[in-house]
Formats: C-alpha cells, sequence, structure tokens
C-alpha cells in the first residue's frame, strides 16, 4: 500500500462527505416537487429582501460546516486539490447540485426517458464527477 493508495482513499471518503450532505439535503431536508422554484420565484416576484430571508438562509448554510469541514481536511491531508479558498469551491458545488436537485424534483419527471435513471443516483453520479474533479493526482 503506497501513498498514492492512501490518497486515493482519503480524498473517497472526503468526497463521500461532501456527496453525503447534499444528499442529506435532497431527501432529509424535505425538498419537494416545485418547493425551490416556487419559492425563488416568490421572493423575486414581491422583493423579499436579504434581510427577511435570514432564517430560510440560516437553514440553507446548516449543512456548510460538513462540508467545508471535510474540504479542509482534504486540503491538509493532500486527498484533495484546488487553488479556489473554501467558500468559493463550496458555493460552486452546492449551487451545481442544487440547480440539478430543482431539476430533477421539477422537472425529473415530466419525460418518459426521465425515469430511465432514478434521481438519486443521478445526484451521486454527477456530484462524484463534480467532487472528482477536486481529487489531488
Amino acid at each position: 500500500m503506497g501513498e498514492s493508495w492512501i490518497r486515493r482513499r482519503q480524498m473517497e471518503q472526503r468526497t463521500q462527505q461532501i456527496l453525503h450532505s447534499a444528499l442529506e439535503l435532497f431527501y432529509e431536508k424535505g425538498i419537494d416537487d416545485t418547493s425551490i422554484e416556487e419559492f425563488d420565484i416568490f421572493v423575486r416576484k414581491y422583493k423579499i429582501s436579504k434581510e427577511r430571508l435570514n432564517d430560510y438562509e440560516e437553514k440553507i448554510l446548516n449543512l456548510k460546516p460538513y462540508m467545508t469541514d471535510a474540504l479542509k481536511k482534504g486540503l491538509n491531508d493532500g486527498s484533495l486539490y484546488f487553488s479556489y479558498n473554501i467558500d468559493e469551491v463550496y458555493f460552486s458545488v452546492m449551487h451545481t447540485m442544487l440547480s440539478l436537485m430543482q431539476k430533477l424534483s421539477y422537472n425529473g419527471s415530466m419525460l418518459l426517458s426521465d425515469e430511465i435513471v432514478k434521481p438519486a443516483l443521478q445526484l451521486r453520479i454527477a456530484g462524484g464527477l463534480l467532487l472528482k474533479g477536486l481529487g489531488a493526482e
């Protein structure tokens, strides 16, 4: 067992932790068919101020420490590599995953072909591919 095997194993653990956090948001926090899109439309239509969204934002950011901790550990142990700061990577990964979650929850069963691959598997695949790009080679 060489150092590269250990790093690959550490990277797998980090990406699993990050991916688990995103999937937890999707399943355990109860994102349903239209909630994200309808809420976004409502906020924009009625020009709800950022200050009035503090409670909502706090709930969204509850998972942030788990993901940023995994990213920091990955940088420290060399299993992950990126030239951006932790917040830049966190928000980029999360917004990408949230966009996919929104698509899958709102439009994910609109066409017959949407049933070919289950939403959870699509999230796992997309998240894995996204996070694999952070892996140190």
